[in-house]
């Protein structure tokens, strides 16, 4: 694992934690999951560009593909 998916990891987990443990007590706001998917996204970019798989993600309207040129 990179750093930076280690660091983004803890700061997901720490967020989360935050969350239960800052008032109100036990409840996440919304807010707070919004940062913890977007940092989920921004750590998992860099692993699936260099990973030798292709990956293909279709929303609604949009459609996302990574693929790697890497020589296998």
């Amino acid at each position: 694992m990179g750093l930076w998916f280690v660091i983004g990891l803890f700061t997901c987990i720490t967020l989360i934690v935050a969350g239960f443990i800052l008032p109100p007590m036990g409840v996440v706001d919304g807010s707070v999951l919004t940062a913890v998917g977007e940092i989920g996204i921004l750590i998992l970019i860099p692993i699936l560009v260099t990973s030798k798989k292709e990956f293909e993600m279709d929303l609604d309207d949009r459609n996302i593909k990574i693929k790697n040129s890497h020589d296998e």
